[in-house]
């Protein structure tokens, strides 16, 4: 149904009325409303039908697929106060395992972008794990990183394109004698971005991809009893490599050397989650330093590449559009440049505090 205001089209409102099946039995039913802005549509205009559709009687949605309301995935019980190293990996790693399920419809349905980007997460913070693990574990995991490594692999460019699409889309808006050029130039990355999706749709629906879940859950039964170290001590030994990363970055550092430091960052800030499952509040105040680091940093690398995808689709009557674009990523990149020395310095120093 479309919503207009006088003369102006501003949401379309959808009703999808759910029966959950058994065979040709209903075995429950469930109304979701969807409003989606078109045309002339605006924030405003969203929120005033949301007021009425609430007045109605509407409540808010979970936020979860309409799949996973159907066949809902159990995340695994947390761990016991004085768990062991190898508690707190399997609950991690089946905490990762849980994401890829609970998020695989959501992909394949590809109602949002989030989807993607959880089950991207959940690959490498399952393989980071993997590696921090390696010098007590050896290669057993090595085949699971394996097959993540694809899976993520297959994820990673519809994900890199939604977010880069994210952005394009509302700079591009703010345009105005070149918004039908940049226009054009979302379209085009909106266009490859379904040619990725085709190709990680295929992924998913082959033998390899199930093969996966079948992998994870057998790595976890592998995983010993008797593990040496702590959680602890992991995130000190990936504290340690980030901070030597940190230290040999130069003084102007190239793009790549800072793509590499932000690298560093995700793998510490993966060990120590895993070491706040322990409950101390040292390492909890450590994890969203490190978060902060890394999306400095990682601001600083979305620029690079959004730069290197707009020059690549600059044409002649494109020129003026894809330069404005360009300038503000480089301004993205210089605000980065200027920060991501002060974020990195203070995670490190909550996480000297915390392994301490």
């Amino acid at each position: 149904m479309r919503a207009a205001d006088g003369a102006r089209s501003v949401a379309d409102v959808t009703v999808d009325d759910v029966d959950i099946l058994e065979g040709r039995r209903r075995v429950g039913r469930f109304v979701e409303l969807e409003v989606e802005l078109v045309d002339d549509g605006g924030e405003d205009d969203l929120e005033r039908i949301s007021r009425m559709l609430r007045r109605a009687g509407a409540r808010p949605s979970e936020g979860r697929a309409k799949v996973t309301r159907v066949a809902p995935v159990e995340a695994p019980p947390a761990p016991a106060k004085g768990a062991t190293l190898r508690d707190l990996l399997v609950y991690q790693l089946g905490r990762q395992l849980e994401q890829l399920h609970a998020h695989d419809p959501g992909v394949r349905l590809g109602e949002h972008p989030e989807d993607v980007h959880r089950m991207r997460v959940a690959t490498r913070r399952s393989r980071a794990l993997v590696r921090a693990t390696r010098s007590t574990l050896g290669d057993r995991l090595e085949s699971l990183s394996a097959e993540l490594k694809w899976l993520g692999g297959v994820l990673g460019p519809v994900r890199d394109l939604d977010v880069l699409l994210e952005r394009l889309r509302v700079e591009v808006a703010a345009l105005d004698l070149e918004r039908e050029a940049g226009e054009s130039i979302v379209a085009e990355l909106e266009a490859e971005r379904e040619a990725h999706r085709i190709d990680l749709l295929a992924a998913l629906d082959s033998d390899r991809h199930l093969a996966l879940f079948d992998t994870f859950a057998s790595a976890l039964e592998s995983i010993p009893e008797e593990l040496a170290g702590t959680a602890q001590s992991l995130a000190a030994a990936e504290l340690r490599r980030f901070e030597k990363a940190a230290a040999a970055v130069p003084k102007e550092p190239a793009d790549d050397e800072l793509h590499g430091l932000r690298i560093h960052a995700k793998r510490a800030r993966y060990t120590a989650e895993l070491a706040a499952l322990t409950g101390r509040k040292r390492f909890v105040r450590y994890v969203e330093s490190v978060v902060a680091a890394q999306d400095v940093i990682g601001a600083h690398q979305d620029a690079v590449v959004a730069e290197e995808r707009l020059r690549a689709l600059v044409s002649p009557e494109r020129a003026l559009a894809a330069g404005r674009l360009i300038e503000l990523e480089r301004a993205r990149r210089r605000d980065s440049r200027a920060r991501y020395r002060e974020v990195v310095a203070e995670a490190i120093a909550r996480g000297r505090a915390a392994v301490a």
